[in-house]
């Protein structure tokens, strides 16, 4: 099996497990999440709501309903800097 690209952590993917599409989620402005403020993140991680109030979907739905609010109810400020920390995607 080959290794992951670690350059592109976080970058997402056309086609994820499932063949579904993953998000970029890097602080680039173009690609990714980079224009989001860490209220937009928590919004998100919380309810699902993206900034332009469209709604989080397939695999990432499932997180935030599952398993991501209980994280974000214990640490979540821990997570959020994590996630605005890392840098563009190339």
């Amino acid at each position: 099996m080959k290794s992951p690209n670690r350059s592109l952590y976080l970058a997402g993917a056309k086609k994820g497990p499932l063949a579904q599409e993953i998000p970029n989620i890097t602080p680039d402005k173009q690609t990714g999440i980079g224009d989001w403020s860490r209220n937009d993140i928590a919004e998100l991680c919380l309810t699902g709501t993206k900034p332009d109030l469209d709604k989080a979907e397939g695999l990432m739905a499932k997180v935030i309903s599952r398993r991501l609010r209980i994280k974000l109810n214990d640490s979540g400020r821990i997570v959020l800097a994590d996630v605005g920390d890392r840098s563009a995607s190339p």
